[in-house]
């Protein structure tokens, strides 16, 4: 969850991804494709420059929600995605087919962000995007987290 504290009066919306619902529009040759392989996420340059550690993280593409059983995407593209054990071009091939389900807007919601708002949703469920049309205005919002088993326990 977040809430809203100081928000731009304009721009700043974020855009949230059903990763169920894009990984339903797969086809099913793509499915097969995908079925174990694992993806590897690379978000050191942003962390590094705020003083942050953090490593190379690998894990499945495909994953089943541990509550609903639904198999979900898990993929995130502000973090230099890369499929492991395939070439480069292939890895971008699979990708590409990812990313163009996450840009369906029938898989997307968009949020306006309004002072004392608070969106609620199922990060295990769904990646997000902030689209970053604010210009250099200072957001503020604080974060909430539920407690619950490790995120990645099930890897």
């Amino acid at each position: 969850m977040l809430r809203a504290i100081t928000i731009s009066d304009t721009g700043g919306d974020t855009v949230w991804v059903d990763t169920g619902l894009a990984y339903d529009g797969l086809s099913d040759d793509v499915k097969d494709r995908l079925a174990g392989l694992h993806v590897a996420h690379d978000f050191r340059a942003a962390l590094n420059s705020v003083g942050h550690d953090y490593p190379i993280v690998a894990h499945p593409i495909v994953r089943v929600h541990r509550e609903t059983g639904e198999k979900i995407l898990w993929v995130n593209f502000t973090q230099q995605p890369s499929i492991l054990g395939l070439d480069r071009s292939e890895s971008k091939e699979l990708l590409t087919l990812v990313l163009d389900q996450y840009r369906k807007p029938e898989h997307q919601v968009r949020f306006s962000w309004r002072p004392g708002s608070i969106p609620f949703w199922d990060n295990r469920a769904t990646v997000h995007y902030g689209v970053r049309n604010y210009g250099d205005f200072p957001r503020l919002l604080e974060r909430i987290l539920i407690a619950d088993e490790p995120l990645y326990a099930d890897l």
